[in-house]
């Protein structure tokens, strides 16, 4: 009995097969096999993750490095700086669209980064060093603020971007919480801007 199963499986199988190579039309006929042109690894045969970043329409930079060029400009609200991305180019950006988001969204600096208004956000009373990133007034009233419309603490050093108490927070690895070691110092490449 087991030899008659056996047999009567292959059988069948093997039908199956032709059918399958046949492309499974009672017409006969054959499915075309899709050829793929082969991809290019990154590396020495073909072009890396940064050469692909550095051709975007867009600019890349360093989080940190951002955030330093609005600060070096006066830290304007809605006029628009210039910086030089990670690859040379000069651009230009604006707070709301290239700055904020760094404060504003979850998983910005690394995988599983909360949003930095998670701690610091517009209730004072709540946020920790009664500070709000959570729009530009907040940023540019600084830390240690009694009221939303109180002067606190300045964060930005002076336009000093380098001597300011951001900077040490964020290159230092303090900030953002759960900063995995191996981030750079000045943090993540970020899309922003144009170029200009």
């Amino acid at each position: 009995m087991n030899r008659r199963v056996t047999i009567l499986l292959s059988v069948i199988l093997l039908g199956l097969l032709l059918v399958a190579c046949k492309g499974g039309t009672s017409s006969g006929a054959a499915t075309p096999i899709p050829i793929l042109s082969p991809a290019t690894p990154p590396g020495p045969g073909g072009p890396g993750v940064l050469a692909v970043m550095a051709a975007q329409p867009h600019c890349t930079v360093r989080a940190v490095d951002l955030i330093g060029a609005w600060v070096q400009a006066g830290s304007p609200e809605t006029t628009p700086f210039d910086f030089t991305d990670a690859f040379g180019k000069v651009c230009t950006a604006t707070f709301v669209p290239d700055v904020q988001v760094l404060f504003n969204q979850s998983n910005v600096w690394f995988k599983g980064a909360l949003a930095c208004t998670t701690c610091h956000g517009p209730d004072l009373a709540g946020s920790y060093a009664l500070m709000n990133l959570g729009d530009y007034q907040g940023v540019t009233s600084g830390s240690r603020r009694q009221s939303a419309d109180a002067k606190g603490n300045d964060i930005l050093g002076a336009g000093d971007w380098e001597k300011s108490r951001l900077y040490q927070m964020l290159t230092t690895g303090a900030m953002p919480p759960g900063r995995p070691g191996l981030l750079p110092e000045k943090g993540p490449l970020v899309p922003a801007g144009k170029p200009k």
